[in-house]
């Protein structure tokens, strides 16, 4: 028995002018807008009104992942732009608190923006930790066909792989926010249950 009709994914395709995406979030997030769909209707809402909205007896899921800032821009010494896109750790651990708790080399499977213009060798990132100069270096070490599996390594060895992330690294707004990310999007970008 399938439970699952044939999706025709093209079914999904829709127009959406670039000005109908919301470049940054509100002020206050309960004044975001809430589309529901109940009996077969669909209505406008904003979140502060999801009281009156749940029944009693509904379930709530909260979401409690946290964005990391996992998008780092790189510059080779050519002056092209790489950009590495953390995915998930591969060695020495593929549990991701252990992976962010590591004080030495880990590698991540990654996406790889601008992959051509990085044939070989290894990419350096300066940044500044306790008013000294640290580094983080990444090394590809194999390319597969839908992600690249990078080394990274950083001085000094004593920081945690998460400070080095939080230092060097971006939030990663999805692509149709046609905007760099800021200081803010690190909290705000964030379900206030992370």
């Amino acid at each position: 028995m399938d439970l699952i009709p044939d999706i025709n994914i093209s079914e999904f395709d829709y127009n959406l002018p670039q000005h109908r995406i919301a470049q940054f979030p509100l002020p206050k997030r309960d004044e975001s807008k809430l589309l529901v769909y109940k009996n077969q209707r669909i209505s406008n809402y904003t979140f502060s009104e999801l009281s009156q909205i749940l029944s009693k007896d509904g379930l709530i899921l909260f979401n409690e992942t946290k964005v990391i800032q996992a998008r780092l821009g790189f510059a080779k010494e050519t002056g092209a732009a790489i950009e590495i896109f953390c995915l998930e750790p591969c060695s020495p651990t593929r549990e991701i608190q252990q992976a962010f708790a590591q004080t030495s080399g880990v590698v991540w499977k990654c996406l790889v923006g601008n992959s051509k213009k990085w044939k070989s060798g290894k990419l350096s990132l300066p940044f500044e930790f306790q008013n000294k100069t640290s580094h983080l270096f990444a090394e590809r070490i194999e390319q597969l066909a839908e992600y690249s599996l990078i080394r990274f390594d950083w001085e000094p060895d004593g920081l945690i792989f998460s400070e080095v992330l939080s230092q060097t690294g971006n939030v990663p707004l999805p692509p149709y926010m046609t905007r760099d990310a800021i200081d803010s999007d690190k909290e705000r970008y964030q379900t206030i249950y992370a």
